[in-house]
């Protein structure tokens, strides 16, 4: 069974929106993470207005009646945002990722189910091509939603083949059963790894010729450490805010209401949630990032493989950086928000300043 299809911005959207409502994904924990935030937030402060009604007023039937209705429209503030969820984070990515919209909707996208295994291909942004070759057994989840059939991969990715593609219902619903089916049987035997792959050895190893080849393994709890480290970095970056420049406005205007309204008390609570959210996506992300990874650095492009059998390659176009932390080297995609990590305890000082050296080239800074 083969799909061949492409992706209008519409459908994109929609992608996205899908994998939000999706059990398993990563868009659906990143969603839920905005979720228990509003409700964490409307929670604290219903908290922070009983207090002082009581406080000053005490526990009189108004003060009560205050309380609840006060409770009530908190709510169903919350209760609507809930709903929405999906489709406003649909809307932050979109946002997110404008820059490189006509990368993700001009190339054709592939879609094969053949003994068990699942084969997908398509664009990546930036301006580069994602290769996944999987278990259909590995599957997270296969379900059909309103605007197509979504696939969720092993490491919380995942994918919508959009109603375009299919032919009608009844082709749909078949491809639905066969993922089904194939996601339910047990895992075929993995083919043993390509030779050069294999020999890939731990660290940085220049080529001799102007590129290089870098491999690491990480646990999720090493890649949370260096996300952190790297997020520090990025945020007293200009290029990161020049991409968000709409977040630091919407903050400062939130703040002077707060304080222009006397709810100087709002200050702290949003400044635990913000924490709390950051340390939340932070682990979500690291879940999903940590593993083997191998990055072969050719003349226009890096070549990613990771264990989980997803191949892409990123354009050294617009990269930015390369910057140095204590436990990591990075560089930077403002147009995607992406960063690529290369942990320093898997370098000699020797392959750290060819590495080093070698990004510093890539990225037109030498």
């Amino acid at each position: 069974m083969q799909l061949h299809f492409t992706l209008t911005r519409r459908e994109l959207r929609a992608q996205l929106a899908a994998l939000a409502r999706t059990r398993g994904s990563l868009g659906a924990r990143l969603a839920m993470t905005a979720r228990l935030a509003v409700a964490l937030s409307f929670a604290l402060m219903l908290g922070v207005c009983a207090l002082g009604l009581l406080y000053s007023v005490g526990p009189s039937p108004a003060a009560l009646l205050t309380l609840a209705l006060i409770a009530l429209f908190l709510a169903a503030v919350a209760a609507l945002h809930w709903a929405l969820a999906p489709g406003l984070y649909a809307g932050l990515e979109l946002l997110t990722r404008r820059k490189a919209l006509n990368s993700l909707t001009e190339a054709p996208y592939t879609l094969r189910l053949e003994n068990g295994r699942l084969h997908c291909e398509g664009p990546a942004a930036p301006a580069g091509r994602t290769v996944i070759d999987c278990a259909a057994a590995d599957l997270r989840a296969v379900r059909r939603d309103k605007a197509g059939l979504v696939i969720v991969l092993a490491d919380g990715s995942g994918l919508l083949a959009p109603n375009s593609a299919f032919a009608d219902a009844q082709a749909l619903q078949a491809w639905l059963q066969a993922l089904q089916t194939a996601s339910a049987a047990p895992a075929p035997a993995a083919a043993a790894p390509a030779p050069a792959a294999a020999a890939v050895p731990e660290g940085f190893v220049p080529d001799g010729a102007g590129g290089g080849t870098a491999a690491f393994t990480l646990d999720a709890k090493t890649v949370a450490v260096l996300l952190r480290e790297v997020n520090r970095k990025l945020f007293i970056t200009p290029a990161y805010w020049r991409r968000s420049w709409w977040a630091p406005v919407l903050i400062v205007l939130c703040c002077a209401y707060w304080i222009a309204e006397g709810m100087w008390w709002a200050l702290p609570i949003f400044a635990l949630v913000v924490v709390w959210i950051a340390r939340r996506n932070t682990r979500v992300i690291a879940a999903r990032a940590a593993g083997r990874r191998v990055t072969r650095f050719g003349p226009d492009a890096m070549h990613i493989e990771t264990d989980g059998g997803a191949q892409f390659d990123t354009d050294y176009r617009g990269l930015l950086g390369p910057w140095r932390t204590e436990h990591a080297l990075f560089v930077y995609h403002p147009g995607v928000n992406g960063t690529y990590l290369f942990p320093r305890a898997g370098l000699t000082p020797e392959s750290e300043a060819a590495l080093w050296a070698l990004l510093c080239q890539k990225t037109g800074q030498s």
